[in-house]
């Protein structure tokens, strides 16, 4: 693989280089990628300037496939990838040869460079080629691993002006917190600086429909009506391009192979095991509302506004179940509604940041932790969720 001469956007270095994408996506394929993993280029116009955001079931191969990208675009250029995980321990060296597994099986180093090297070294969080026979390692890094939690460290000090891809792994997970997306933002401008080449890219493998993230990308109603097998190229309110897909799958059915292995091993109609199967989202199971033809509604003035969904809580009564909630979109307010948002400028008196302390309020909440809240759907089930989750972090 022959290293290119570097050209700049416009002819200006402050831009960043120009890169022959075209080129890049050849030297992939002469890579020889097998079918049944994840492709980048089924999906998405690969090129920079943007992110690019895979989400996905587990071990379909996109974490291997963008360090491919990211190493061809060394050889050919000199850049040097960034591997961006939540939290520091993520990128321990207990975890190296996990990220290189497939790498190594499949000898890709020796096609990307020709032979020269066979394997990886991690010194300093830099991995660098290596040749296990001759001893031979080479001089510059082709991968530098970064974490959020050290962002604050980091951004002052890091100097990293051919870091053009950034991949972000496991972006979506039980560690998420507050205001992760303004610190992802921070690290993403204290390695790109002022250019304007860079690709960035988002990868989950735990697929939580109501992940802030989706909120944060301005793609959250986008993302509810997406389907395996799908993308779709967004356009921010400010003009920035998030291309996401919901990969896995190819043309949006499962493989023979896929089929026959569900039917063996997980031909269960249990909704968790979406994602697992490759046939949708993955969805919890929520208690619906009870049945019974004496139940009244003792409050209905209660709301949760939470990812653009409007919810009502409204407390009812049967003789059989006592005291419960049902939760179920609403669309309209009224003037002695009480709205509960994690959103701290209020819109009116009506909202309460977080929850309230009236006497309602109280009682609603030792329902929720005694377990006596129902939905009408799954979907008002995983808002909630995420609701409190975000709460329980404030």
């Amino acid at each position: 693989m022959k290293r290119q001469k570097i050209k700049y956007i416009n002819n200006d270095p402050t831009l960043g280089i120009d890169y022959d994408w075209k080129l890049i996506k050849k030297e992939f394929n002469k890579l020889g990628i097998p079918e049944g993993v994840f492709n980048p280029y089924a999906y998405h116009d690969v090129r920079g300037g943007k992110y690019i955001m895979d989400l996905s079931e587990r071990n379909i191969g996109k974490t291997t496939n963008w360090i491919l990208i990211a190493m061809i675009m060394h050889e050919l250029y000199g850049t040097e990838a960034v591997y961006m995980r939540e939290i520091i321990d993520m990128i321990m060296p207990k975890n190296d040869g996990e990220l290189f597994k497939t790498i190594l099986q499949c000898h890709y180093i020796e096609k990307i460079t020709d032979g020269q090297y066979n394997n990886v070294i991690c010194k300093s969080r830099r991995f660098y080629y290596t040749n296990t026979e001759t001893n031979v390692t080479a001089v510059d890094p082709f991968l530098l691993k970064w974490s959020l939690d050290e962002n604050a460290i980091k951004k002052s000090s890091v100097q990293l002006p051919d870091s053009d891809i950034i991949i972000f792994d496991e972006m979506i997970s039980r560690y998420n917190y507050l205001d992760e997306f303004v610190t992802f933002m921070d690290s993403i401008i204290s390695i790109i600086r002022g250019r304007a080449c860079p690709l960035i890219v988002l990868l989950a493998n735990t697929i939580d429909l109501h992940s802030q993230w989706f909120k944060e990308f301005e793609i959250y109603e986008d993302v509810q009506h997406l389907q395996p097998g799908q993308h779709k190229v967004i356009t921010s309110s400010e003009g920035t391009i998030v291309d996401i897909a919901l990969a896995g799958l190819e043309g949006g059915e499962l493989s023979v192979k896929r089929k026959e292995q569900n039917k063996r091993f997980f031909g269960f109609k249990n909704p968790k095991l979406n994602s697992i199967k490759g046939g949708s989202w993955a969805y919890n199971v929520y208690q619906h509302p009870y049945r019974e033809k004496d139940t009244e509604s003792l409050l209905s003035n209660r709301y949760i506004e939470h990812n653009g969904n409007l919810l009502n809580l409204e407390i009812m009564y049967n003789d059989k179940h006592g005291i419960y909630v049902v939760v179920h979109k609403a669309n309209t307010l009224y003037d002695d509604s009480v709205i509960y948002t994690l959103d701290k400028q209020l819109k009116d008196s009506r909202y309460k940041y977080k929850w309230g302390v009236m006497l309602p309020d109280t009682k609603l909440w030792k329902l929720y932790q005694r377990g006596l809240w129902t939905y009408v759907s799954n979907t008002e089930g995983s808002l909630i969720d995420d609701y409190m989750r975000n709460l329980k972090m404030l």
